[in-house]
């Protein structure tokens, strides 16, 4: 067993018996400040085991005995129980256990016997532990054959046309048939396993060592659908089921009074509500507008996936309810939802993943960062709206599957190039660590082999790690970005469902290029922290503090929306950057149910004050180059030098040949193309760059009236040397003018690098720089300093008064120590 460091700091906390007394909605914080909370002076007399959410430095944060928790917990997944241990002798109080569902009535001792084994075996290794239970709403022993008519189907009537395993080296295989998400019978039989589970946890010995239940759904328990990589025939597709069908009528039922109504918005004379019938494979996959559908011809695709991603919606709160029921109330419950990345998108079934956010019954969601750019010296990114979590008052748990030198590089749910060495190894888990610690999230390891953390280097960091998380909940760990991110699941209805998530495959749809490639590959290198909010959460905020905000796919624009666009975004001295084709659907415009969404350039032209042109009927390519005004507007681009699309390789790891390959992505050529229409005598207009036929790709407006600038690019990717120049000039911090991969809190500043050599960094305010890792004091009372960084590392910088952080850190090492004493 590896060592415990030095300094360890945990007291051991009583017995926990409750964890929320209420829902994170209606949770009213009680004011708590972190440098009491870690003294261990506590707002209240405290009641000893209870476990609470609060605001601590800024965010919400996990307080258990009083004592808030730092950012990562420890998931044993493939690892072993005496690997565990190992983890408990390194400073990990905090962990997640994968336990079986209880199934039907009179079929569930064993599955009781193995959960009881498991947490049993937890709490042996780790008296103080608190425990979160992981299980999935697999099928219940008997549900194929007992219910045949509430399995999925697909188009052609069958129910068996899944590949039968899950690409996890080592997973045993699974059923070859699964429950229609939509299975009324299949939800209540799963609820009532999920309470009978839970009301045994809740009366069994170990009660007080369980914080939560985490419910997981679908292919790989996340939550999404079988896409057609899983299926036998990619021409095949799901859900053709009775319960789906009667899931999609009722819908109709709901969105249209009558059948006259459903006629006019099919654009078929014949439909009625109760003889609709869903679209066929072809038509969800043909895009009749260029990548959009076109709502008077498509509204049966469209109103088809509303209602598929709505029942994968609908399942995860049904079964969170019933979890919140039988635990009454009194523990965190959530899953994997809200994908908006590594991902299909539309036919995933995240769709309505902000929509967990308003409920009682949900407090907290999760995701691995992408798999795509992933390795060492790129960026990882949390897959939800982040700041959008924070504000809601719920946490987001970033499961980091990092592999690491030690590890198979040719297995895996999505076999990725493990770094080639140790260094590079604790560089990309620096990495994971400082990128929650610096958004203000949590997280916890997930060993997918049993080979990628148990090694000395990599506890011993773990160990250091754990200690600046706990002193880190002494100062404020908010953000404090001048540059918001927006993503909008709205709009996610109106574009193609990406079957497949090529970045740059045009029949993908814009998405895999806009809200994937564009953020790892570019805005993550601004050198300037951003944060990531769903466009409602940001227009429900009175006045956003931000400088810059970069609107990605908000292509469904009401006028309700645009209205508080007008009212909130255009402040003086802001600046928007609006992606590809905002505003293109108003859901209010024209008269009546079928004129409401059409594609039409003219809402686009409204939103923008300038004119858009579209042009269809041939593939465009997307690429663009300065103009002379743009050659002045962004001095950090290469007059000349081509951009538009992803521009980075991308490793590829083919786990059959056992080979890595970097791949170039091609310039991009998309079924549509935009173009802006700048008047000649329009002064406020600035042409910026010109596709090859000289059509203008990048403009910018000034708004006199309202003091904003803003920029419209027709392509689905800008270069992060332009977003910094656009960052500059709207008055943002700049933390470094190099592409460097940085996130910062108000506490916090990281840097993840791929080429070696000095960084210069300027701080926002005079300030100490520690090595938040290694205690090194850096630089003492400065507004910039510079130091050399290898390639591949990643460096975790406090920022404030140093003589605070020691303390900070000493107190943390203590609180461990006297913890692993008693």
């Amino acid at each position: 067993m590896h060592p415990a460091p030095l300094r360890s700091w945990f007291f051991n906390p009583p017995l926990m018996r409750h964890l929320l007394a209420a829902t994170f909605a209606a949770l009213v914080p009680v004011g708590i400040t972190a440098s009491e909370a870690v003294k261990g002076v506590s707002p209240q007399s405290g009641t000893p085991g209870v476990a609470r959410l609060e605001t601590v430095g800024g965010v919400p944060t996990l307080v258990l005995d009083g004592q808030p928790c730092g950012a990562m917990m420890i998931s044993r997944c493939r690892a072993s129980f005496e690997q565990l241990a190992e983890f408990s002798g390194n400073n990990f109080r905090l962990y997640q256990e994968q336990v079986p569902l209880i199934g039907l009535e009179g079929d569930s001792s064993r599955a009781l016997q193995i959960l009881e084994e498991r947490i049993g075996r937890i709490v042996g290794i780790a008296p103080d532990a608190y425990i979160v239970l992981r299980f999935n709403t697999g099928v219940p022993a008997g549900f194929l054959e007992k219910y045949p008519d509430e399995l999925i189907r697909f188009d052609d009537g069958r129910p068996d046309h899944f590949l039968g395993r899950l690409p996890i080296a080592g997973r045993p295989p699974v059923p070859t048939r699964y429950p229609s998400l939509a299975s009324t019978v299949w939800r209540e039989q799963i609820a009532a396993a999920i309470s009978r589970l839970v009301r045994h946890v809740e009366t069994g010995p170990h009660a007080s060592r369980i914080i939560g239940y985490m419910i997981g759904g679908g292919a790989t328990g996340e939550w999404n659908y079988w896409g057609p990589q899983k299926f036998d025939s990619p021409t095949l597709d799901i859900d053709y089921s009775a319960p789906m069908l009667a899931a999609f009528r009722h819908l109709l039922r709901n969105k249209y009074p009558d059948d006259a109504t459903l006629r006019l918005v099919w654009a078929d004379p014949h439909v009625t509500l109760d003889t609709a019938m869903p679209p066929s494979p072809a038509e969800r996959r043909r895009m009749e507008s260029g990548m959009f559908y076109n709502p008077r011809t498509q509204r049966r695709v469209m109103d088809y996936y509303e209602a598929c991603n709505r029942a994968m919606t609908d399942s995860l709160l049904h079964f969170a309810r019933a979890a919140k029921s039988a635990s009454a109330g009194g523990r965190l419950v959530g899953g994997f939802n809200g994908y908006l990345l590594t991902t299909m998108y539309l036919a995933s079934g995240h769709t309505f993943g902000d929509e967990l956010l308003h409920s009682p019954d949900i407090d907290f969601l999760a995701g691995p960062p992408q798999y795509k750019y992933c390795g060492p010296g790129d960026a990882t990114l949390d897959r939800f709206t982040t700041e959008s979590m924070k504000r809601h008052g719920k946490l987001w748990f970033r499961e980091a599957d990092t592999k690491t030198c030690f590890a198979d590089p040719w297995t895996g749910s999505h076999p990725r190039i493990a770094p080639p060495d140790l260094f590079q190894s604790l560089g990309m888990l620096k990495r994971e660590f400082a990128e929650v610690l610096c958004h203000g999230i949590n997280g916890w390891w997930y060993p997918i082999e049993s080979t990628y953390f148990n090694h000395p280097p990599i506890l011993d960091l773990f160990a250091r790690m754990q200690i600046t998380g706990r002193a880190a909940l002494r100062f404020p760990r908010d953000s404090d970005a001048d540059i918001a991110v927006v993503a909008d699941f709205k709009s996610l209805l109106h574009s193609a469902p990406s079957h497949s998530a090529a970045i740059s495959d045009p029949a993908a749809g814009p998405f895999p290029a806009l809200l994937e490639g564009f953020r790892v590959q570019e805005i993550s290198r601004i050198g300037a922290p951003v944060d990531f909010i769903g466009l409602d959460d940001l227009l429900a905020d009175p006045s956003p503090r931000y400088k810059l905000v970069i609107l990605l796919n908000t292509f469904a624009l009401d006028n309700a929306r645009r209205r508080l666009i007008d009212l909130r975004l255009r402040r003086p001295g802001r600046t928007l950057l609006w992606m590809f084709a905002p505003g293109i659907f108003n859901p209010d415009a024209g008269s009546g149910a079928a004129g409401g969404q059409e594609l039409d350039t003219r809402h686009m032209n409204s939103l923008l004050g300038h004119s858009v042109e579209l042009t269809t009927g041939r593939a465009f390519p997307y690429e663009l180059r300065l103009s002379e005004q743009g050659w002045r507007a962004f001095p950090s681009w290469e007059p000349g030098q081509k951009f538009g699309y992803v521009r980075r390789p991308e490793t590829r790891v083919d786990a059959r040949a056992r080979s890595v390959s970097f791949f170039t992505h091609p310039i991009p050529a998309y079924p549509m193309r935009f173009t802006a229409i700048a008047p000649p005598s329009a002064s406020s207009v600035d042409v910026l760059a010109r596709f090859p036929d000289g059509a203008a790709g990048l403009v910018r407006t000034r708004r006199h009236a309202t003091g904003t600038t803003e920029y419209w690019s027709g392509v689905l990717v800008l270069p992060a040397e332009l977003l910094r120049d656009m960052a500059r000039e709207a008055g943002c911090h700049l933390f470094t003018d190099t592409s460097e991969i940085v996130s910062a809190s108000k506490s916090f500043l990281s840097c993840h690098v791929a080429i070696a050599g000095e960084r210069t960094f300027r701080l926002r305010r005079r300030s100490d720089v520690v090595d938040a890792i290694t205690g090194e004091l850096i630089a003492h009372q400065v507004e910039t300093f510079t130091t050399s960084i290898p390639a591949f590392d990643t460096r975790l910088y406090f920022l404030g008064d140093s003589t605070e952080w020691r303390q900070a850190m000493a107190d943390a090492a203590d609180w461990f120590q006297s913890r692993s004493k008693n």
